[in-house]
């Protein structure tokens, strides 16, 4: 009887042995599968940094991208060239806003995402917020803080030229008509 008890539980040790053995090899697993993900992400943000250098340096994309007045050297040109191509696999979509004119104001995209809305012919402050592009649906989301009203959820269609203010298309009427997306410098 001892020898079988000892048999058990000998076999019950190894188990949960192996058991956690397994568990730290598919932590370790699911570690390493994320930090490849990290790593690209990282590798693309820094790309598309250098990227829109050379869009700001007056590189002309053959995507249809806005680009700066300067001029680039030949290599510099290969280089940026090279660049766009890598911009694929990034995600990386030319065709986001530099400005939205509104019947109220201009809204400036940054580079970045940032938003400020300048008001035409009204006594207000400027509005701030932020804005990222779908690239899969070309819709804008983020939202603008008006410092005399509030903070507003925004999502931005570039194709119906349409601001929808605190809620998607067909559960809001709180929206602004003819947001005519232009794409080009800003200059300042």
């Amino acid at each position: 009887k001892q020898w079988y008890q000892r048999r058990v539980r000998g076999l019950f040790v190894f188990n949960m042995v192996k058991l956690f053995v397994l568990l730290i090899a598919t932590a370790t697993l699911l570690t390493l599968v994320e930090a490849g993900g990290g790593r690209k992400a990282k590798r693309c943000a820094k790309q598309i940094k250098k990227f829109e250098a050379c869009l700001e340096g007056g590189y002309q994309s053959t995507a249809g991208c806005v680009s700066g007045n300067g001029e680039l050297s030949a290599r510099k040109t290969r280089k940026c060239s090279k660049l766009e191509r890598k911009m694929q696999a990034c995600d990386f979509s030319c065709n986001r806003c530099n400005l939205i004119r509104t019947p109220n104001g201009i809204i400036e995209v940054g580079n970045d995402g940032s938003l400020i809305l300048r008001w035409i012919g009204v006594n207000r402050p400027n509005a701030q917020g932020e804005l990222s592009w779908e690239s899969d649906a070309g819709i804008g989301r983020g939202y603008m803080e008006f410092p005399d009203d509030r903070r507003y959820e925004m999502t931005y269609y570039p194709e119906e030229a349409t601001i929808y203010w605190d809620g998607e298309k067909g559960t809001t009427n709180h929206t602004w008509q003819d947001a005519q997306c232009v794409n080009q410098p800003l200059e300042y």
